[in-house]
């Protein structure tokens, strides 16, 4: 289960933000930015989205940034609907 996922306008500093979230002890992020799952008409499955975070242990904080998920009006239900099909909240 995903803790975060950020998002914002493109080139406003999201790269550097994700830049210095990798390097935070804590915080385990989605190996590549911009993962692009809530954002594209393909069939959800949450499995496949949750594979991009199988390297991160389980005691740390998991989280992605894609910053064109602000441009899209569906975007905050289908990570509510994710959130709620797997048992948590999302930040």
């Amino acid at each position: 289960m995903l803790d975060f996922i950020g998002l914002g306008a493109q080139k406003s500093g999201t790269t550097l933000l994700y830049e210095h979230l990798k390097s935070v002890n804590e915080i385990c992020l989605s190996k590549q930015k911009e993962i692009h799952f809530f954002d594209t008409d393909i069939q959800r499955d949450y499995n496949m989205y949750d594979k991009y975070f199988l390297h991160c242990d389980d005691t740390k904080i998991k989280g992605e940034i894609t910053p064109a998920y602000i441009y899209f009006d569906d975007i905050p239900q289908k990570i509510y609907n994710y959130a709620q099909e797997n048992g948590g909240g999302i930040t």
